[in-house]
């Protein structure tokens, strides 16, 4: 099974963890996660597969999996628009 996601839609990852580079208020925390970008529809301009992003907490849609098929167990599907930001890890100032 594959799912190609529409229009501005993406395939995202959660990754737990605690996000270094941004200093979240505790309110912030509670609504707010990172993943990463697994795929993207055809008119995302914003972000790529690979970026890691802080979005809001209750803006996706957990994807559903099929028989064997465990590809998307644990991914999520969420617009393009709940981007909050795109975290950029690197060293370069």
């Amino acid at each position: 099974m594959k799912l190609f996601p529409l229009e501005t839609r993406l395939i995202i990852e959660k990754v737990e963890e605690e996000v270094s580079l941004i200093i979240k208020p505790k309110e912030a925390k509670d609504v707010s996660d990172v993943g990463i970008v697994i795929e993207i529809g055809p008119d995302c301009i914003k972000v790529k597969p690979g970026d890691k992003i802080l979005f809001s907490r209750y803006s996706w849609t957990a994807l559903p999996f099929v028989g064997r098929d465990h590809k998307y167990k644990g991914k999520f599907l969420m617009n393009e628009g709940d981007v909050l930001c795109i975290i950029d890890e690197s060293e370069d100032k």
